[in-house]
């Protein structure tokens, strides 16, 4: 099975169309596993998923929202999936402005980008599109399922990417239990959690303001956001710009960043993963 790409690029994308707008809503949808009913893509709890219970028509599976109204969507992610496993040949991303199929605004070939990683893609032009549906092509069975997608409003990418002194790694919770014979037992609560630390140089001013916005939007109201899983060699552009996302949060009880003339900064960005 494939991993999807980890990349130079440090990207953030944030203002999630379909969580954060009230009138959105799933306009359609294949079929789905009792219990695990597709508006359960309506939260940005990526653990409460959607399963279909079918291969759909042609052994497609489908689901479009309805935002409600023209919105402009910058970026697309998918988590807590299993595409990889199911078989899935392709991901499909289309939108329109009234309900017909539209136009396809990308296509992802499973096998070779996506696997059942957490995914996702900054597109190189925003489309402002009122209706969005995805499609799932060629899948062999029924138990499909996919806890989050995101179709992101606001998005920017670093322009230096990761500077010296930037980290990242895994963290978990963990209970030791000691006996009185001396012997541990370590009980893990939760599965991993990717964080990073990015040193950000911020060089303008105006990649400061998108970090305050970000940081704005999210952390003061407690939100999720999309970014990449950065440490790649190279730096995507274009089309190109996806790979391994993480569906995080600001991992700090703070969050400062060191003052400089002009308006500029070097703050560091501290991410860990939201399950």
């Amino acid at each position: 099975m494939s991993t999807a790409r980890v990349m130079a690029n440090v990207v953030l994308m944030w203002d999630d169309a379909i969580t954060e707008i009230a009138a959105t809503h799933i306009q359609t949808h294949s079929d789905e596993t009792s219990g695990f009913a597709a508006e359960n893509l309506l939260d940005s709890d990526r653990q409460t998923c959607y399963k279909a219970s079918n291969t759909g028509d042609a052994n497609v599976v489908h689901v479009r929202f309805d935002l409600g109204a023209i919105y402009s969507i910058a970026g697309f992610s998918i988590h807590n999936h299993n595409a990889g496993t199911k078989g899935v040949s392709n991901i499909l991303v289309k939108a329109s402005n009234d309900i017909d199929e539209g136009f396809t605004k990308a296509t992802y070939d499973v096998s070779t980008y996506v696997g059942d990683d957490d995914f996702f893609h900054y597109f190189d032009s925003a489309s402002s599109r009122r209706y969005w549906k995805i499609d799932f092509q060629s899948v062999d069975s029924a138990g499909l399922y996919i806890g989050r997608i995101g179709l992101w409003q606001s998005a920017y990418q670093l322009s230096r990417g990761i500077m010296p002194g930037s980290s990242k790694g895994y963290s978990h919770l963990e209970d030791v239990l000691t006996t009185k014979g001396g012997i541990n037992h370590r009980i893990s609560r939760g599965g991993l959690k990717r964080h990073f630390t990015g040193l950000v140089d911020t060089s303008s001013a105006a990649e400061l303001a998108e970090l305050e916005a970000l940081i704005e939007h999210t952390e003061v109201n407690h939100k999720p956001f999309c970014t990449s899983w950065p440490g790649g060699t190279t730096s995507y552009t274009g089309a190109n710009i996806y790979g391994a996302g993480v569906h995080a949060v600001i991992d700090a009880e703070r969050w400062e960043y060191i003052m400089q003339v002009a308006g500029r900064g070097a703050p560091y960005l501290p991410i860990i993963e939201e399950l």
